[in-house]
């Protein structure tokens, strides 16, 4: 049986994780390289996303 708020809730997750790749993918790439945070935040979020992994 398929819970249907487990799924819904983890698609919401996965949705949230997207939104914040996009605002990621707007640095230039000198800027996404000058903080090492943004390496991490890009792994976990592209893990989140089993789609993506």
């Amino acid at each position: 049986m398929i819970d249907r708020q487990l799924i819904t809730r983890k698609i919401s997750l996965i949705l949230e994780d997207l939104a914040a790749m996009t605002r990621l993918s707007q640095l230039s790439r000198e800027q996404y390289l000058e903080d090492p945070i943004n390496e991490a935040l890009a792994e976990r979020y592209l893990g989140a996303c089993p789609i993506l992994a």
